[in-house]
């Protein structure tokens, strides 16, 4: 079945220099896990998006956004493979870039009063006991020297306290990242095997000698 999930903006920025009357840029990230095709498409519509500052990159983060809305708590980005930000990322070869990047995978968010994107990323998962596993973590907007200007927490739709500026998913513990080697003392034909292996697994079907297959190939 299709799983939805997505991460709603709040009212006011995290970094209100931006925004000195308050404010904060509006909309929503949106995901949908499509199983037949083994790939996550997302939906990305924003507004009121600041005319200084960008471009904007945006990543998803390990850490949910606590109750308190600081986004600094959501730590890094989502970074399984240990690719780093040493080596930016390059749109051609997405499969070297962080799990997370979205942006460095599929463009910032421009300098505009309204900016939608739809894209694929094959690199996302939504089962549970993979690394790059996405749900209860966190989509962070930055502006061009990094600052955080806003965070909200990815959930599946279902689950949305509607009444929460920052929605929490108690019941789900944030999943460990999986630990390997740095990119420099690996193969580029490992890293590609290891991460087609997790791109097989399907939601709710996860194998376990899968994931050590995996594990050992991106340690070979």
């Amino acid at each position: 079945p299709q799983l939805d999930f997505q991460a709603v903006f709040p009212k006011e920025a995290f970094n209100s220099s931006l925004f000195p009357n308050g404010g904060n840029i509006r909309g929503s990230l949106k995901a949908a896990f499509l199983p037949e095709e083994g790939l996550v498409r997302f939906y990305l519509n924003v507004s009121n998006v600041p005319t200084v500052g960008g471009a904007f990159s945006y990543h998803i983060h390990v850490n949910p956004v606590p109750s308190d809305g600081n986004c600094t708590k959501t730590l890094g980005h989502l970074d399984p493979f240990s690719e780093g930000e040493a080596v930016p990322c390059n749109t051609a070869i997405p499969e070297k870039c962080q799990v997370g990047d979205l942006s460095g995978k599929h463009g910032p968010i421009s300098v505009a009063p309204i900016f939608q994107a739809t894209y694929d990323d094959r690199f996302i998962f939504t089962s549970q006991d993979i690394g790059a596993y996405f749900r209860n973590r966190s989509i962070v907007i930055h502006q061009n020297n990094k600052a955080r200007i806003t965070c909200a927490n990815l959930f599946e739709t279902d689950e949305s306290d509607t009444q929460s500026e920052y929605p929490q998913i108690p019941s789900l513990p944030t999943p460990p990242l999986v630990t390997v080697l740095p990119p420099t003392s690996r193969s580029s034909g490992s890293l590609t095997l290891g991460k087609s292996i997790f791109s097989s697994v399907i939601e709710g079907q996860t194998s376990t000698v899968a994931i050590i297959v995996a594990i050992i190939m991106l340690l070979a």
